[in-house]
């Protein structure tokens, strides 16, 4: 489907980029991520692109997936997005990024590098801004400098103004809004040192899907593993990872689950009662590795509860799951 004509950058916006082009070398690679579909706020981002690859030839723009939100996005790496299109006085900050310019020297009243290093799990920060407030420019930056501090900790960066809905659902009411991992926030002026002092002291078994993905993603599922087995607790969010309906997100948690098991087995059997209690408002798949991480245990308490699936009223896929965890728990 073709998209609508949009015009996505202003006449001061496009002079910022043809004064920053000059800048970038004939050889240089430029990689954007962007994840947008065919709606009008998706227009823009499809419009911004295409407007930025005009005026920077070296700009190479990589389609990605949208998330489950449906929020279109610029990816400028793995840690650092923009559900925004950068204008006014965030696009110098954007074009710095593109450049990978250095941003380790530090802010005024930046945490030490000790208080950094003792982030010890993924951290998600959003930060709401808006195209003409004069302030979000240096909390973004100062942001961005402490995500370059740690790779455990995220940006995304989001025009309160384009995605009115999330604004509403985050309960912003002005900017820059500071939000860490969907719970504390900061509005106004933000105390680098307090950020990274909440991302030490933040309780594990509460931290959100997105933190427990990140983690697993990066090599963590031991780890995470042995966090739960300290604390002899099954962390809300893992459930619903091993719930999740993309196969390679339960995947990921699947292994965190056979790490208990050698580990914690009664906290394995407390991770399959609350697997179970989900069981028939999950779809086929998922009741599959249910059963599959039941077999996997074997425990006598799941024995009956395969039985009784392997001769329900269950999809045929289910059933032959369900047999096939029994002969895997005998």
């Amino acid at each position: 489907m073709a998209q609508p004509v949009v015009t996505a950058l202003s006449r001061a916006d496009q002079e910022i980029i043809t004064k920053w082009q000059e800048t970038v070398t004939a050889s240089a690679s430029i990689r954007v991520g962007l994840a947008a579909s065919d709606d009008p706020q998706g227009a823009m981002f499809f419009a911004f692109c295409d407007d930025l690859k005009a005026l920077v030839p070296q700009i190479n723009v990589k389609r990605e997936d949208m998330g489950q939100d449906g929020i279109p996005f610029l990816r400028i790496s793995d840690r650092i997005r923009y559900q925004c299109i950068p204008r006014e006085k965030e696009l110098p900050l954007f074009l710095d990024l593109l450049s990978n310019v250095d941003f380790s020297s530090p802010p005024v009243n930046a945490p030490s590098a000790e208080n950094i290093k003792a982030v010890s799990v993924p951290a998600f920060v959003k930060v709401y801004v808006a195209p003409l407030c004069p302030f979000c420019p240096k909390t973004v930056s100062d942001l961005l400098w402490l995500a370059g501090q740690s790779r455990l900790i995220h940006i995304t960066v989001i025009d309160g103004e384009l995605f009115p809905v999330s604004a509403e659902q985050d309960r912003i009411r002005s900017v820059p809004t500071v939000i860490l991992d969907d719970d504390l926030r900061w509005v106004g002026q933000v105390d680098l040192g307090e950020i990274v002092g909440m991302m030490v002291e933040r309780d594990p078994s509460k931290l959100g899907r997105d933190a427990l993905r990140a983690m697993i993603e990066e090599g963590g599922a031991g780890r995470l593993a042995e966090m739960m087995a300290g604390r002899n607790t099954v962390f809300p969010a893992l459930i619903d990872l091993l719930a999740h309906p993309l196969w390679s997100v339960r995947l990921g948690a699947m292994a965190v689950f056979e790490y208990i098991v050698d580990i914690a087995e009664a906290l394995a059997d407390q991770l399959l009662d609350l697997l179970w209690e989900r069981f028939e408002n999950v779809d086929d798949s998922v009741k599959g590795d249910i059963l599959y991480l039941m077999g996997q245990s074997r425990h006598p308490r799941t024995a009956a509860r395969l039985a009784a699936v392997a001769a329900g009223p269950y999809a045929e896929d289910v059933v032959d799951a369900a047999q096939e965890a029994l002969e895997a728990a005998s």
